[in-house]
């Protein structure tokens, strides 16, 4: 009868422990946005680099693998954001996530004018990040809106 108690413990200690690694992480949180770059001209399209400030609200730290946002500026999209390369999100801490932005020139021309003269925009970015650990990914949503200053 010993022996019987010990295998169920040992399962349901294992499924609990299933059960806590598999809970969904808190979406990541978007603080600013520095380092603006060119990475490549081009007459139809450019590569702008920026580096993204994150928070991480959960309490491990995670790889990012990928991404798939969209970036709008004052309600026009402007492109995708593709991570230039993979990293490790540390726990409970902000750091920077350097970001390639792939961007129409003939969506962004038409709206220059009206960036000229704002000192700040609405910045949306839409979509998901997948992030994990151990081998197991997940995709967190992404979904911010909010001023940023260009000045």
């Amino acid at each position: 009868m010993k022996q019987l108690k010990n295998p169920i413990l040992l399962l349901t200690l294992c499924c609990m422990l299933l059960f806590a690694s598999c809970m969904q992480p808190k979406p990541l949180v978007y603080k600013s946005v520095q380092h603006f770059g060119f990475q490549q001209h081009g007459l139809s399209n450019s590569i702008v680099t920026v580096d993204l400030n994150l928070y991480n609200p959960n309490k491990y730290s995670m790889k990012l693998k990928n991404t798939d946002v969209d970036v709008f500026v004052n309600n026009h999209h402007l492109g995708k954001a593709l991570v230039t390369k993979k990293s490790t999100i540390p726990k409970l801490d902000t750091f920077s996530l350097p970001v390639a932005l792939t961007v129409d020139l003939a969506k962004v021309l038409p709206n220059a004018f009206e960036l000229l003269f704002n000192k700040e925009v609405t910045l949306k970015l839409t979509g998901s990040i997948k992030t994990g650990k151990h081998g197991i990914f997940i995709s967190i949503p992404v979904d911010y809106e909010g001023k940023q200053s260009i000045r």
